[in-house]
């Protein structure tokens, strides 16, 4: 049948057939990373709380780190930015945690734009830990920069 063959010349159907599972997958990869951002973003913003309240840090961290993720891959011959967590045991922290949250995505942001520029290896290294000092608590946060360092103290 003559018609039947030009029209799947026309709609071009050995393409799609080829095509059809990878865009499909894209769609999930997609889906999937929306999936992920959505709880991350809530977390980061956490508008509806406007009143001091126990955090855990490192759930602001890694939202940070969710959100800037883009900013760590490779682009223009450039390699990617690794991260290397080092996480201590932390208690939670009494703060205002969409304001913690925003020093840490300046702090973050910082250094992936001081690294943009750099040669290999380009990598930040987050640590934390806590000690006790008398009556007090402090809670360091460390960011490594490929040579150069950010530090950020909780106390």
């Amino acid at each position: 049948m003559p018609e039947i063959q030009a029209a799947i010349e026309e709609m071009e159907l050995d393409f799609m057939k080829e095509d059809l599972p990878k865009m499909i997958s894209s769609m999930n990869m997609g889906a999937n990373r929306i999936r992920e951002i959505v709880p991350s973003l809530r977390n980061f913003s956490r508008l509806d709380e406007a009143q001091m309240k126990a955090v855990d840090i490192h759930e602001g961290i890694d939202s940070t780190l969710l959100i800037l993720q883009n900013r760590l891959k490779p682009k223009s011959g450039a390699p990617e930015i690794t991260v290397v967590k080092n996480y201590g045991d932390l208690p939670l922290v009494e703060c205002y945690a969409c304001g913690l949250n925003q020093v840490f995505m300046n702090i973050i942001a910082n250094a992936i734009d001081a690294l943009d520029k750099q040669p290999p290896p380009r990598s930040i290294v987050i640590k934390t830990a806590k000690s006790i000092t008398g009556d007090r608590i402090l809670i360091s946060s460390l960011f490594i920069v490929s040579g150069g360092t950010f530090a950020c103290s909780l106390a």
